[in-house]
């Protein structure tokens, strides 16, 4: 927990809201785990307020999931229930919106954050389409697209797609 604290410190002194919500989620899960609710609720409270606040679909669903948990613990039945019924919301209107270029390319922005912030590099590869396949060549076709925008609009990390191989 004391490294949670610390990690959430120097988010905190980086103006870094993402990274104090994701260090705040990682002590409600450590107090949780521990047996100490309150503090698990309070922390994982705050988390949820900041994931609101700026707007972070993943970090409000794993929060929510967290706070069932604890409420769950608790013998709260039914607020384990909102809470979960309220995560599966922010999850269906997120696939809703699947196509947009924002949750396109979310994953690959905060790998990259998290990267940097580490000081570390990444790479990725792309196959699209193995020798044998099922499906629609026009289906295949599409996912790679998206998927090489997704890599591409996700930062400077170098994206290598392999062609795909045609079937016989």
């Amino acid at each position: 927990a004391r490294l949670a604290e610390r990690a959430r410190g120097m988010y905190v002194a980086a103006g870094n809201l993402q990274g104090e919500a994701t260090a705040l989620l990682l002590l409600g899960r450590l107090h949780q785990r521990a047996g100490r609710f309150d503090e698990a609720r309070d922390a994982l409270t705050r988390a949820l307020d900041l994931g609101r606040r700026i707007d972070e679909v993943e970090v409000q669903v794993s929060v929510l999931r967290a706070l069932a948990g604890v409420e769950s613990a608790r013998g709260r039945v039914a607020d384990a229930r909102a809470r979960l019924d309220e995560a599966v919301a922010l999850v269906e209107d997120g696939r809703r919106n699947l196509g947009g270029p924002v949750l396109r390319t979310s994953f690959m922005s905060r790998r990259q954050q998290v990267y940097g912030d580490l000081g570390l590099t990444y790479e990725v590869k792309l196959s699209t389409r193995p020798e044998k396949y099922l499906g629609a060549r026009e289906t295949g076709d599409h996912a790679a697209t998206q998927l090489k925008a997704a890599l591409e609009g996700g930062g400077d990390a170098p994206a290598d797609v392999d062609t795909p191989i045609e079937s016989e």
